[in-house]
């Protein structure tokens, strides 16, 4: 094949690869935004007094975690088609930088990861605090619970030191 013949279908194949980047990264940035407004909604519904809504939320929740899955996959046959393409790279963004120096425009494609990487941290921060709002409410609960079941008193503590006096709740009866 002639030079300038290699040259033209290396042009086309590192377009083809651009074209499933700019798709993937404006499915991404659609489908975290989406995500980020659900949360946003989520933590809302976490500070309100009724949690009737929440069910719906946690659905929708899982919606989008099986889209972002589906576009992590995509990523990764991306990322094998470039390489079967001649252009190896582990990364999007290395990928559009080696592009980039083989002449492509890759300005607004590069943008575009740094703006998803943004709300891939605002959605890691919202989800951190949401877990940990569930895991203390879940403290809350079990306490409240505790105190019904034991009547009141405080549930025995099997930790060192004195012991407090309490009625009931113990697992096993002293005395047997």
């Amino acid at each position: 094949m002639h030079p300038s013949g290699a040259r033209q279908v290396r042009a086309e194949s590192a377009a083809t690869v651009l074209d499933s980047i700019r798709l993937l990264l404006q499915k991404l940035a659609e489908t975290q935004q989406a995500f980020l407004e659900l949360l946003h909604e989520k933590s809302e519904e976490l500070r309100s007094p009724r949690a009737a809504h929440m069910r719906e939320l946690v659905r929708r929740e899982q919606l989008f975690v099986q889209q972002l899955s589906g576009l992590e996959q995509r990523r990764a046959d991306i990322l094998a088609e470039a390489v079967q393409r001649g252009f190896s790279s582990g990364t999007l963004r290395g990928l559009l930088q080696r592009l980039s120096a083989e002449g492509q425009k890759t300005n607004d494609l590069l943008t575009l990861v740094k703006s998803c990487e943004g709300v891939a941290v605002q959605i890691r921060q919202l989800s951190w605090t949401q877990w940990i709002v569930a895991q203390r409410a879940s403290a809350y609960f079990k306490s409240i619970l505790e105190l019904i079941a034991n009547h009141g008193q405080k549930s025995p503590d099997y930790s060192h030191g004195p012991q407090r006096p309490t009625v009931g709740g113990a697992i096993l009866d002293a005395s047997a």
